[in-house]
Formats: structure tokens, C-alpha cells, sequence
């Protein structure tokens, strides 16, 4: 998905704000199986119990999160760094990142930086990708914390 379709599908983003977000997105409750162990970097708290989302993320995302409990990926996630932050892909003014439409999430951000390598065995992110969700540590410009319904 590029974002003049995100546009089309989930609403302009002006002055800063996603004009459609109250159609849109939703406050994901995460089962507690799921997250005891994620630290939310936000708020300081474990588990992460909740999550601002898309409601096109909230799927792929549950799936997601229950493939990493069931083939025994589970332990690899340490922290939730973010979801819904309307803002710029970083270094590329003028284009919106997914996260402005809450359809991206970053997973364990302080051992997968941008533009760095990647600490997340290809199992985790399989889990990810089988759900359809784009990786960020497979965009050209390395990303491996991200995760996303667009790139």
C-alpha cells in the first residue's frame, strides 16, 4: 500500500492530525497471555495491555502476536515503541509514515534501530509476515523494529 492509498482508504492527515482517525481506529485490548512480558516504553509498563491501532492493524496484529506464542517465539518480545504517531517518514519531509494512520507498530526499537541491523531471529519476523504485514528490516532503508500494513 503507498500512501495516496492510505489517504483514499483512512483519511487525510492535516496540520498534523488524522482527519478520520475516529472512523478508523480502534483501542486493541492485548489478552494478557500475549503481553506479560512487554514492556510498554511509554508508559514504563508491563505488561502492555492496550494498544491504539488501526482497525486493519488489530487483526494481522492479534494473529500476529498468538504466532509468535504458538511456534515459541513469545520470549523475543521485550517492548512496544509505538503505534499512532502522526509524523513524517524519518528523513523523507513531506511523506507520512503508516504509524500517522496507526497502521504501523515498533517492536523492541532499542536492539533494532534504523538504518541498523536487526536482533529478531527470521522466525519472530515470520510470524509477522505471514499475516501479511510488511517488515521494515526488508525496506531499503533498514527499519527492523517496524512492522506495517504499507511500505
Amino acid at each position: 500500500m503507498t500512501e495516496k492509498e492510505a489517504i483514499k482508504r483512512w483519511g487525510p492527515i492535516v496540520n498534523g492530525v488524522w482527519q478520520d482517525a475516529a472512523k478508523h481506529a480502534v483501542l486493541i485490548e492485548i489478552p494478557l497471555y500475549l503481553g506479560m512480558g512487554w514492556r510498554n516504553t511509554a508508559t514504563g509498563t508491563i505488561p502492555t495491555r492496550r494498544i491504539y491501532c488501526n482497525k486493519d492493524l488489530e487483526k494481522p496484529l492479534l494473529l500476529a502476536l498468538n504466532n509468535l506464542r504458538n511456534r515459541g517465539f513469545l520470549a523475543e518480545l521485550a517492548t512496544f515503541d509505538g503505534c499512532y504517531s502522526v509524523r513524517d517518514v524519518r528523513g523523507c519531509q513531506g511523506r507520512h509514515s503508516f504509524h500517522s494512520w496507526a497502521a504501523a507498530i515498533d517492536i523492541n526499537a532499542a536492539s533494532n534501530p534504523l538504518g541498523g541491523p536487526s536482533s529478531l531471529s527470521p522466525g519472530f519476523v515470520q510470524c509477522f509476515t505471514d499475516t501479511g504485514l510488511k517488515w521494515g528490516g526488508s525496506f531499503f532503508r533498514m527499519d527492523p523494529m517496524h512492522f506495517s500494513l504499507g511500505g
